[in-house]
């Protein structure tokens, strides 16, 4: 019988792990909006040493989380952007962060088609 090896549990897996709710929850039901995720994950290393011997090791993890939004509205489209740097503790909040990024990013978007009008035929385009 083969003993079970468990993963370890870094930040990385915890991330992969809700991944894919993740960019569901992001789509838009509204066929104008379209809305995807960014997650960008680094992992460092480093061990120091001082002739041979070992001083020490260390790790580090950082995250960049990013959303855009593209929205097609009376013949033009908008783009909206939204993002945030994350940290350890701030992977436990990722959730709600997801959210409120989309909803930002979808408001910016929104604005920005809104204002293409204006825009056109303000400069006679």
């Amino acid at each position: 019988m083969q003993k079970k090896v468990r993963a370890l549990s870094t930040p990385l897996n915890r991330v992969n792990a809700v991944r894919d709710e993740l960019t569901k929850s992001v789509r838009s039901a509204d066929k104008n909006t379209y809305v995807d995720l960014r997650f960008e994950a680094g992992e460092g290393k480093a061990v120091a040493t001082q002739n041979g011997n070992a001083l020490g090791a260390s790790s580090d993890y950082d995250f960049a989380l990013g959303v855009r939004a593209i929205v097609k509205a009376n013949g033009f489209t908008g783009m909206g952007f939204a993002g945030q740097s994350l940290s350890l503790r701030g992977l436990e909040k990722i959730r709600p962060l997801v959210q409120r990024l989309k909803v930002l990013a979808v408001k910016r978007a929104k604005l920005n088609v809104s204002l293409k009008p204006k825009l056109k035929k303000a400069h006679g385009l």
